[in-house]
């Protein structure tokens, strides 16, 4: 399989409206050279979702995307709702497309590029 291609990636996101192709092209550049680092050859079935992945990681550590999640409670006739965000921090905390990565990668090539 080939690399991801820009509409598959805007399909993912669905929050991207407000980021320019040329970011998001960007980010999908990056993200091949990461994939092909990591040992993934662009031949490799799960490739072009890896890529896809670890461009919506940078996407979000470049503060481009929020991963906002939404939560409810509720006490009786009283409820609340309420979204909160989850970014990745530059003290490393990842992000859910980081771990999808992470766990794909992993399944692909094993453990040996577990990052602590």
């Amino acid at each position: 399989m080939a690399q991801a291609s820009l509409t598959e990636f805007k399909l993912m996101l669905r929050n991207a409206g407000g980021i320019s192709n040329d970011a998001l092209q960007l980010a999908l550049d990056d993200a091949k050279s990461a994939v092909l680092k990591d040992g993934v050859a662009e031949s490799h079935g799960d490739f072009s979702q890896l890529q896809r992945y670890k461009a919506a990681h940078l996407l979000v550590s470049w503060g481009q995307v929020n991963q906002a999640a939404v939560a409810s409670e509720s006490v009786g006739d009283v409820s609340r709702t309420f979204t909160t965000t989850s970014t990745s921090s530059p003290s490393g905390a990842s992000d859910s497309y980081q771990e999808k990565y992470r766990s794909l990668l992993n399944g692909i090539i094993g453990f040996k590029h577990k990052v602590a």
